[in-house]
């Protein structure tokens, strides 16, 4: 379905309605540039104007309900997230070591752990020897 230029008309009102709802400065930009944009856009027709037109509408949408007149910057993609088509193998072993590795593990606390984890053990080899 191709939009002429009714669609692009009626897209230039709505620019300068939405206008109106900015601040002094922002509804100046935001009209001289959509005057702009449009002047140089004239002569465009088939997909490009399409484009063009949803674009336009777009930026209408994030002015009326945001108050943003400027253009959206693109989301850039994070960075330091490393190569995303190799998966960590998620192993038990794996995890723990990484949390090893993350955490440092206090000697006197680990000794005291492994004391305890002796002692239940021998209580519940003596329960075990007992119930036979």
């Amino acid at each position: 379905m191709a939009r002429g230029d009714g669609a692009a008309a009626a897209l230039f009102r709505r620019i300068i309605r939405a206008a109106r709802a900015l601040d002094r400065v922002e509804a100046r930009d935001a009209v001289v540039e959509a005057r702009a944009a449009f002047r140089a856009r004239a002569d465009v027709s088939g997909a490009a104007l399409e484009d063009a037109l949803e674009r336009g509408e777009q930026r209408v949408a994030l002015a009326s309900h945001y108050g943003i007149a400027y253009e959206r910057i693109a989301h850039a993609k994070l960075a330091g997230g490393g190569n995303k088509d190799v998966e960590v193998p998620s192993t038990k072993a794996f995890n723990t070591a990484v949390a090893r590795a993350q955490f440092p593990v206090n000697p006197a606390n680990a000794a005291a752990r492994a004391k305890a984890r002796a002692r239940r053990g021998a209580v519940a080899n003596a329960e075990r020897r007992t119930n036979e």
